[in-house]
Parts: C-alpha cells; sequence; structure tokens
C-alpha cells in the first residue's frame, strides 16, 4: 500500500541567477525550498522512491559553482547519489517492489522523492553479520 501524501515536497536548491563565486557562497545559497508534488504513478519501467540520504560530494558543490565539465542551470539541486524505499512502481517494473531499500544514481537526488528509472536502482545488500 502506498503512504498518504502532500501536494507538495521539499528540495534543496541553490537559489541564484548566475553561479555562485565560491563553494562558501553557493552554501550560502543553498534553500530548502517546498515544490509542487503531484506523486502520479511514476511511468512504464520506472520507480518513485521516498529519499532517506543523498550525498554531497566535490563535483556537486563544482556543479554548484559552475565550475564543474557541463554547464548548470539556476536553480540547481545538487547530489547525484541517494538511498530511498521504494514508494510507487509504474508498469513493466520487475526486480524492484514498494518498501525495497535501494541506491540510486540519479541527478538533482537532494530532495524528498525522485521517479527514476528501475535500471538506476540497486538495491542495498543486506547488512554484514555481527560477530
Amino acid at each position: 500500500e502506498t503512504p498518504p501524501t502532500s501536494p507538495t515536497m521539499r528540495r534543496w536548491q541553490v537559489n541564484a541567477s548566475e553561479a555562485p563565486a565560491s563553494v562558501e557562497a553557493a552554501l550560502g545559497k543553498l534553500q530548502l525550498v517546498t515544490v509542487d508534488d503531484a506523486d502520479a504513478r511514476p511511468p512504464a519501467g520506472c520507480v518513485t522512491v521516498d529519499v532517506r540520504a543523498f550525498a554531497l560530494n566535490f563535483f556537486d558543490l563544482l556543479q554548484c559553482v559552475d565550475k564543474y565539465q557541463m554547464p548548470t542551470t539556476y536553480p540547481h539541486t545538487p547530489c547525484n547519489e541517494l538511498v530511498g524505499a521504494v514508494r510507487r512502481v509504474g508498469d513493466g517494473v520487475e526486480r524492484l517492489r514498494v518498501g525495497d531499500v535501494v541506491i540510486v544514481f540519479t541527478p538533482e537526488a537532494a530532495q524528498q522523492r525522485v521517479v527514476v528509472p528501475e535500471a538506476q536502482c540497486f538495491r542495498r545488500p543486506p547488512p554484514p553479520p555481527r560477530t
């Protein structure tokens, strides 16, 4: 069963009309914003994932200040890796089920929910045995 949702969600964004001058300036412009979220059924082959944690790495910071190899558009939502739980599955999804904990590689991971192709999701491995 899919958990109830609200019509909005939160995401981290660098709100700037142009690239901040430094990493410190970019972090100073990083804001938690509320955006619309229809939480509709994901398209075929995709899943909706509730984000539990995301990684902010060096190249994410480079993107925030438009120093990465590809240009950054603003507002910009950073991060490209996350761990979360599958919330909904689209038609044709075969490996994943609602509730599965997954590791996901996708742009704009610093938000409450993402919709991604199943191929970008990897089930979290079981924890190692305690000794």
